[in-house]
This record gives structure tokens, sequence and C-alpha cells, in this order.
């Protein structure tokens, strides 16, 4: 039997952390583009939603789903969302990043609403990546966004 020394249990520890930390560091990491001017956006003069999305983690992504949606913002959290599109990103690189446009015309009205998008001046627009967890995130606490336009 070897004797247990607290040098030993010290290195074995220090070993174990830096693993730990070099695990968590790495992975995808899906978000909206941090570089672009105008991240995500309701255009109602073309008639169409956008949102710039990226992959600022240091591994690729595989393949995940991204819903826009678009309410009144006056309809209460309960109730929303009034419409919604669905997009399937097919994977997304370490590093890279994507512009999703998606006709209002094409977004699908929700909860028996009858809305639609396509008649309003102002809505509220949420976007979700990877919004079913598809894919194994360094960080999943940045894949919701949402403003007014």
């Amino acid at each position: 039997m070897r004797p247990s020394s607290a040098a030993g249990q010290t290195t074995h520890l220090v070993l174990t952390a830096l693993a730990v930390l070099a695990t968590a560091a790495c992975g995808p990491d899906l978000t909206i583009d941090p570089d672009a001017a105008v991240p995500y956006t309701i255009d109602f003069g073309a008639q169409q939603a956008t949102a710039h999305i990226a992959n600022v983690g240091n591994e690729d992504a595989g393949e995940f789903l991204v819903y826009l949606e678009i309410s009144d913002p006056a309809t209460p959290a309960a109730a929303r969302p009034e419409s919604q599109a669905s997009v399937t990103v097919t994977g997304l690189a370490a590093g890279a990043d994507d512009t999703l446009t998606v006709a209002l015309a094409d977004f699908s009205p929700r909860f028996g609403s009858g809305f639609d998008p396509t008649t309003i001046a102002t809505g509220l627009l949420e976007v979700h990546i990877d919004a079913k967890g598809f894919v194994d995130e360094k960080n999943e606490d940045n894949n919701s966004f949402s403003g007014v336009f």
C-alpha cells in the first residue's frame, strides 16, 4: 500500500481542476451575432424579419432550430407568441455567423389568435436560437433575445 501524501493529493486536485476548466471552456456557443450592426429586426417595408446568429464558441455546432416569434407588444406574456416561424440551421462552424431572413407572410398564427404580422406597424420580435436544445453549448443562457420594432 502506498502512503498518501499531501503533495500527491494537491497535485491530483490541481490536475482535476484544470481538466474541469478545460472541458468547460470547450464547445459551441450559439447566440445573436455580437458584431452585427442590427442583430435582429422586423422590416415592415420589406415584410420580413431577420436575425444574425453566430457560433462564438470554439467547436462546430450541429443542426439546430431557430424560432422567430412576432407578437403585438401589448399582448401579455402568457399569450405569446402570437405568430412563429421556424428555421432549421444545418450547422454552424466555430467562429462563423449566418443571417436568417423569414417573410412575415411565412409566420404561422399561434393560440388560435388569427394574428397576422403583415398587418401591424409595431411588433415584438423574439429570437430563440437552438430552441429545442439540440446543441450542447458551453453557455445555454445567451440563446434568447427580444426587441420592439
